[in-house]
């Protein structure tokens, strides 16, 4: 009678940890699933629909957003017809008004790792926005990158909801002529000004026409400036600031590693990327900056050797006039 009366009570005390366990552990996944879609409806409330306008010039909206895993900087496919037909709208409008240009802004959180070839993972999923509206037929030159750190509020199952957002900005008379020019590919329409004082004629001497060569590791886009890179930058800059049709032509170079694609891409992305420290630290007007990557098709070395790989992996800064 004893024993029984023991093994009851054993036996009760089991049922009474297991039937706890089980409701803890459902009543932890009832609180997240709950903790979940009460997050769902802030994000929905927040991001809400995606709205551009130009005051009373322009106004395009589209239902969905461009989203992002966590630290990566590819959007992901598909995308909804509401936001490709939104984002072709843009393209045009900013395409066949001559004073205005496109602002990308990407998002990023301060926990995401950067993957990517750019400062942030913010700015190098700004430049793949880029490279879609330049598919959609805005030119680069009428495209300026920025990126901006936001709350984890906009994760959620661990993406970014709303990745990207699009702003309208006017481009001055000097940048607008500039652009127009280069726009039409017409490179000897316009008569350049003469140097007026003695910088700018020692400027055109030096550099005018001589490729600045700036160096890259495998793989890498990451650059560091020489005390006279930097000096050279600086007075390229007040030349384009005071010459009349004069402009930066920056180009990408890779090793001949890798695939062509990828080096490709590379490429391009190490031309953006001067261009974005040129903007951001120099303060060079944006249109007066144009870049190409050409991969590795235009090495000025053999890629035998680690060290002549060296020499073609480089962004060629020319400072150019028409």
């Amino acid at each position: 009678m004893k024993k029984s009366k023991l093994l009851t009570l054993i036996m009760c005390m089991v049922g009474t940890v297991l039937f706890g366990a089980w409701f803890v552990q459902n009543d932890y996944h009832l609180t997240l699933g709950d903790q979940s879609q009460s997050k769902a409806k802030t994000i929905k409330k927040i991001v809400a629909a995606w709205e551009v306008n130009d005051g009373a010039a322009f106004e395009s909206q589209a239902t969905t957003h461009f989203k992002f895993k966590v630290s990566e900087h590819s959007y992901q496919k598909p995308i909804s017809k509401s936001l490709k037909d939104h984002c072709i709208a843009i393209a045009k409008h900013i395409q066949d008004t001559p004073n205005k240009s496109l602002v990308i802004t990407g998002f990023y959180g301060a926990y995401e790792a950067n993957n990517s070839s750019f400062p942030n993972v913010g700015l190098a999923r700004a430049h793949e926005i880029q490279m879609l509206m330049n598919g959609f037929g805005l030119d680069l030159q009428k495209i300026n990158l920025r990126s901006q750190q936001i709350s984890e509020a906009y994760f959620l199952n661990a993406t970014l909801i709303k990745g990207i957002d699009f702003g309208i900005a006017e481009l001055d008379q000097e940048e607008t002529t500039s652009l127009a020019l280069v726009t039409k590919g017409d490179l000897a329409s316009t008569q350049a000004i003469a140097p007026s004082n003695n910088k700018l004629e020692a400027i055109e001497q030096r550099l005018l026409n001589q490729a600045m060569l700036l160096y890259f590791g495998t793989y890498e886009s990451y650059l560091k400036l020489s005390d006279q890179q930097e000096q050279d930058i600086l007075d390229m800059k007040y030349y384009l600031e005071h010459v009349q049709g004069s402009f930066l032509q920056i180009n990408g170079h890779t090793d001949s590693k890798g695939k062509d694609d990828v080096n490709q891409k590379l490429s391009e992305e190490r031309a953006q990327y001067v261009k974005n420290i040129f903007v951001r630290d120099f303060d060079f007007v944006i249109n007066k900056l144009i870049t190409s990557g050409f991969g590795e098709s235009q090495p000025i070395t053999k890629n035998r050797t680690s060290e002549e790989r060296a020499k073609n992996r480089r962004v060629e800064i020319i400072l150019t006039k028409n």
